[in-house]
């Protein structure tokens, strides 16, 4: 749905804040993320019910990648003028490069555009402290080790979630 278009840029927009993206490249990184994600809302489902949106964002050595990848019907030439194909255009000009490709295990789309050299390379962050003790090590591993398993499962849920929704869209088909 379009508003989920717009409530995904934003919260781009305040991560690429965040993460010291330059401040010009900023728009053009929206713009490319938007158009792709309205893209997938308008044709990826249709007629089908409306279906999943994945949007994600990695930066590694000042160059940022953001894909968007839909479990809906796969990209196809259009032969009707519901799209003039400007936003693929568009999309092509404000990033440095552009894969439109069909999704690896699911079907669906995946958009992928990487944008180079728009934010500084992360420096690693410090060693940690000295554990005084076996205690605080062992204690400070099961901390981790739950938060990491916590994470984990959630993950797992909304993969579930997901390979679920592409079965019901092939079952449909």
């Amino acid at each position: 749905m379009p508003s989920g278009v717009t409530l995904v840029r934003r919260e781009l927009e305040t991560v690429l804040e965040q993460a010291e993206v330059d401040r010009a490249r900023r728009p053009d990184i929206a713009l490319v993320m938007s158009e792709a994600a309205s893209n997938a809302v308008a044709h990826a489902y249709p007629p089908l019910a409306p279906g999943l949106l994945f949007v994600d964002a990695a930066l590694a050595r000042g160059h940022l990648s953001v894909r968007v990848c839909d479990c809906g019907r796969g990209f196809r030439a259009r032969s009707d003028a519901a799209g003039s194909g400007l936003g693929m255009v568009l999309m092509s000009r404000f990033c440095d490069e552009l894969e439109i490709a069909s999704n690896r295990s699911v079907p669906g789309t995946r958009v992928s555009a990487t944008f180079r050299d728009v934010a500084p390379e992360l420096v690693p962050p410090p060693e940690p402290p000295a554990v005084g003790s076996v205690a605080e090590y062992a204690a400070a591993l099961r901390a981790m080790s739950a938060s990491l398993r916590a994470d984990a499962q959630a993950l797992l849920a909304y993969a579930e979630q997901a390979l679920g929704h592409a079965e019901l869209l092939r079952a449909e088909r």
